[in-house]
């Protein structure tokens, strides 16, 4: 299992999601029973606010690590934060699970303070 470090806004995000349910999916119409997928509104307002016919889930993936390239970030520690195989490898160069989480959750603040227009 691959962990991910979270940045505050995003904790609140997901404590928002969840309201005062203790189980389920996080991001569900369904009160948990099941997920939201990139098939629903969700989806289809991103496209809207974008003004494109198609997003996919590796269009996102695919520009996150576009910009993060851009700005210099390492390879391994966009591999390590896409979930891909070769983190428990990456974490290992880096002594421990935790030096790397530090690494990953810097980028991921960028990538929100990018999304959220600070930038």
């Amino acid at each position: 299992n691959i962990g991910q470090p979270l940045t505050v806004r995003m904790v609140e995000i997901i404590k928002a999601a969840m309201g005062n349910r203790t189980y389920g999916y996080v991001f569900s119409t369904t009160e948990g029973d099941k997920p939201i997928t990139l098939g629903t509104k969700l989806n289809s307002q991103i496209m809207e606010i974008a003004k494109v016919p198609h997003i996919s889930w590796h269009d996102y993936r695919r520009t996150f690590d576009y910009f993060a390239t851009l700005d210099g970030e390492r390879w391994d520690v966009l591999e390590a934060c896409k979930g891909h195989k070769v983190y428990k490898n990456v974490a290992a160069s880096y002594g421990d699970e935790r030096a790397l989480h530090g690494f990953m959750l810097q980028r991921y603040e960028k990538w929100q303070a990018f999304c959220e227009g600070e930038v």
